[in-house]
């Protein structure tokens, strides 16, 4: 077969791809700019399934937030409503929706939604407000300055203040704090009654302390959540530009660590918890600049690498996050939005470990990918899915009044176990599901009796280790056990193949053996697509 040996001009895609699960449209004819803040995870109407803020700040021209039962929306388009909040005396409700856990201690989920004041209304006044999750009402409320985009950016750290709820941050990166003209200002509240305790600012005009926020992960090992703070106009180390991003204790909001951009990157723009991407044992940082996301080491504070924005972007990187491992090698991975030409949003997939592309959603719809969340798993099928806000999308009438969309990831291969008995069976399945484009192209199933490698072939990454085993399968060869490790993939971009229990397979008793799919052209033996890596172990 002679797999590999010519170069590809096909780009490199993750294992799978990414597929629209369910497009979630205003539950309401007033939205304007539904789907400008998302927030997935608690299960607010307990159904077992996690559910959906959606926030629409210009909706009836001051805001709305709507919450979605994403099982009923799933069943039934348009019937997945919980409950709708609007707001007076504010304006931009929705421009930030959160889920802090349980505020009040009544044992179910809460939530917090923001209004950044932001609004043609012309009231200019932000605010903050603490909801029941069941049903909207409100527990508590926090008015912030004028024109201080109040509540920009919303986040949660643990109760520090012994009345067992969690504790609320705001972030308002207009403030003029202390006389400053637009240094910023991030304030700590406390979750149960809203109260202020603790506040922190920008040091010069222009700072934009509190430009973005992220809260949630223990980074010092004290068993206390901390945060980072973006703050896009400071210079910490002088360099012109640089923006900075500040990392907090949250048991007591002393400064961990300065990361601090290159000249005119001004990070702090967006931020993401990356996991141990060096493996030192520490909290690693994704932050996002002007026009480069960069991957933060959290023990030294240096660079590991720099993502830059593809040819034509217009607006990279608009939002960024975290998603649980995609493409199998342990580490998280990360997702960058960008609008392209007339406003047409994307989503690139990145590997978090190297900062290699992985893959692309192209929707081509109006800002999408303005504002982002990840969930780890909703279906229960090992993989994240992806919560994505376009609130210029149009209705059927051409009108821009928003989306949100979910998006999952499909693998190219999924394998029936993760063992085989010699004796007792059962006989392993491997489900092979291509795209669509793929039909008629043939394809090979690969073994390794040595790891996830990977090995490149025609530039395409495969996530085996090559070895005797691996070689022999490139070559044609295929252990008489293994059914359909070879053929043509169907109209429907599937096949089959199947791996009986056999005494053939003594050598490997005891150990791990490694598999993948790939597709690739018959004529030059060139590599087009490769499936993720799936494992079973061989027992007696």
């Amino acid at each position: 077969m002679g797999l590999g040996a010519a170069s590809s001009s096909f780009s490199q895609v993750v294992g799978g791809q990414w597929l629209e699960k369910m497009v979630i449209d205003p539950p309401r004819s007033q939205a304007e700019r539904f789907g400008w803040s998302v927030a997935i995870g608690c299960d607010l109407d307990l159904d077992g399934h996690p559910d959906l803020l959606v926030g629409d700040p210009y909706g009836s021209r001051k805001g709305r937030v709507s919450a979605i039962s994403l099982a009923q929306e799933a069943a039934l388009p348009g019937s997945g409503v919980l409950w709708e909040v609007s707001v007076s005396g504010a304006s931009g409700l929705g421009s930030s929706t959160f889920f802090p856990g349980d505020l009040n201690q009544d044992g179910l989920e809460d939530v917090l939604v923001g209004a950044d004041g932001v609004d043609y209304s012309g009231e200019g006044n932000g605010i903050v407000q603490a909801l029941y999750g069941r049903t909207g009402a409100v527990i508590w409320q926090v008015v912030g300055a004028r024109d201080s985009r109040f509540a920009q950016c919303l986040g949660r750290i643990s109760d520090i203040d012994g009345d067992g709820s969690p504790e609320v941050l705001v972030g308002s990166p207009s403030m003029d704090a202390f006389w400053i003209d637009g240094a910023g200002e991030l304030l700590l509240l406390s979750g149960r009654t809203g109260l202020e305790l603790m506040r922190w600012h920008g040091q010069v005009a222009g700072a934009n302390f509190a430009t973005s926020l992220v809260s949630g992960e223990d980074l010092n090992g004290d068993g206390y959540l901390d945060f980072a703070v973006g703050a896009t106009g400071l210079e910490p180390f002088g360099v012109p530009n640089s923006g900075a991003v500040y990392l907090y204790s949250g048991s007591d909001g002393t400064v961990l660590k300065i990361l601090a951009g290159e000249e005119n990157e001004r990070v702090g723009r967006d931020l993401a918890f990356a996991g141990d991407l060096d493996e030192d044992g520490v909290m690693d940082l994704f932050a996002a600049g002007h026009e480069s996301v960069v991957a933060f080491s959290g023990l030294s504070g240096t660079p590991l690498y720099r993502l830059h924005p593809p040819k034509n972007s217009r607006d990279f990187p608009r939002s960024i996050v975290d998603l649980d491992d995609l493409d199998g090698d342990g580490f998280r991975d990360l997702a960058v939005s960008m609008n392209y030409w007339l406003e047409k949003g994307v989503v690139d997939l990145y590997s978090g470990k190297s900062g290699e592309k992985l893959d692309q959603i192209v929707p081509e719809v109006p800002s999408f990918g303005w504002r982002m969340e990840s969930y780890s798993d909703l279906d229960g099928d090992g993989y994240p899915e992806l919560m994505v806000g376009a609130p210029d999308a149009l209705n059927s009438s051409g009108r821009p009044d928003g989306r949100a969309y979910l998006f999952g990831f499909a693998p190219f291969l999924q394998l029936s176990g993760t063992e085989i008995s010699l004796s007792q069976g059962p006989v392993l399945e491997a489900g092979i599901s291509f795209p669509q484009e793929e039909a008629g192209f043939p394809y090979a199933l690969l073994f390794s009796a040595h790891g996830t490698g990977p090995t490149i072939l025609s530039e395409v990454e495969i996530p085996l280790t090559r070895d005797t085993l691996f070689n022999s399968m490139l070559q044609g060869w295929a252990p008489p056990n293994v059914q359909g490790a070879f053929g043509v993939v169907n109209s429907e971009g599937k096949a089959w193949a199947f791996i009986f229990p056999d005494s053939i397979m003594m050598p490997f008793l005891g150990q791990t053996l490694f598999l993948a799919a790939v597709s690739y052209d018959s004529a030059s033996g060139q590599i087009r697509l490769s499936s993720i890596a799936r494992s079973f172990v061989v027992n007696p």
